[in-house]
């Protein structure tokens, strides 16, 4: 008998929360200044909050920015409130960076996460994604993440992610079902 076949599914409480850098990480996605679904003011003060979460714990975090490569297409930059708030202090010279920004050029981001979880050493147990567009960009970062890394839970942070229509919970319906893959509410 295979024993992954004959393994529950972990939850979350199996995972170790405490704070070995690369361990757990914030994707947020795509609060750029040309999104006007990430312009408002709700959702940069999730986004935020979950920024500051992530910090006081120590995760590292990746912001993702979108460029549209046909037409060519840049959304402007990642909104400075985010980006603020998401730059890590170190507090020792020799403390590793826990920030890093990353353009990509398709609704997944998923490869550009993996780029930096190989370049840094990182082995992954929690992702948690927040940002823009819910029913583009966050579920296809969010399933190319769960597939690209089957050991690892994705939560959907739905508290801090808008399409257009503001948190409705509606647009939810239909979001991908795997084994690693939840939408949680944040915030």
């Amino acid at each position: 008998m295979n024993p992954e076949l004959s393994t529950p599914p972990r939850t979350l409480l199996d995972h170790d929360m405490s704070p070995v850098l690369g361990r757990n990480l914030l994707v947020v996605v795509d609060m750029q200044v040309g999104f006007a679904a990430a312009l408002e003011p709700w959702l940069l003060d999730s986004v935020e909050a979950e920024i500051c979460r992530a910090n006081q714990a120590s995760w590292s975090i990746i912001a993702l920015e979108f460029l549209c490569p046909n037409p060519l297409r840049f959304y402007g930059n990642t909104h400075d409130r985010v980006v603020e708030a998401a730059r890590t202090r170190k507090e020792k010279a020799n403390d590793r960076q826990r920030f890093f920004m990353r353009a990509k050029a398709q609704m997944d981001g998923s490869d550009r996460v993996v780029d930096v979880c190989l370049k840094e050493g990182y082995k992954p147990q929690l992702f948690r994604v927040c940002g823009v567009k819910s029913r583009a960009c966050i579920e296809a970062t969010a399933v190319g993440l769960a597939t690209r890394l089957p050991h690892s839970i994705v939560e959907v942070l739905t508290g801090a992610c808008n399409q257009d229509n503001g948190n409705d919970w509606s647009i939810w319906n239909g979001f991908p079902v795997m084994a690693n893959l939840r939408l949680i509410k944040g915030n």
